[in-house]
């Protein structure tokens, strides 16, 4: 790996996912339940840590996809009902099997840099958000998009 990819490993992904699976083993099974998002619809804890998940996921299989010159998400995808539908696929999902699928996603992130050719990083297509963006980029966002919602929950669970 590049030291470039190194740093996206250790610090984006690695320390991130560290501070995040901190803070959710602190939390009560009541804390889980807590409003973090109320617009356009409430998302709880538990909610932003699903979406976390199918996320990382859906962000896996596009840079798959990119990888193999696939040219991304198409224009007008509708991300605010992938989003939905992706929290909804794993609702019932008890709090240690999600955490379990939170690792697991993790495992296979990884994997897939590590399948990477020094091309391929630089390979572009359409992200969800409807950006164009390079593998590299997207790499990177895995861990800002986690990063962000750790920072909205840390928020709604200790005010």
């Amino acid at each position: 790996m590049t030291p470039e990819v190194r740093e996206i490993v250790d610090f984006k992904l690695a320390a991130v996912r560290q501070e995040l699976l901190e803070l959710l083993n602190r939390l009560s099974e009541a804390d889980w339940e807590l409003p973090v998002y109320l617009d356009p619809e409430i998302w709880t804890v538990a909610d932003t840590v699903r979406h976390l998940l199918q996320a990382e996921k859906s962000m896996v299989r596009l840079m798959k996809g990119i990888s193999q010159g696939h040219p991304g998400t198409p224009e007008g995808f509708d991300l605010a009902a992938f989003n939905r539908k992706g929290i909804d696929l794993v609702r019932e999902r008890p709090r240690p099997e999600l955490l379990a699928d939170l690792a697991r996603a993790r495992e296979e992130t990884i994997a897939f840099m590590d399948t990477l050719t020094d091309a391929d990083w630089e390979k572009s297509g359409r992200h969800a958000i409807g950006r164009v963006m390079s593998i590299y980029e997207i790499c990177r966002l895995i861990g800002i998009h986690e990063n962000g919602h750790l920072q909205d929950i840390r928020q709604a669970v200790e005010g």
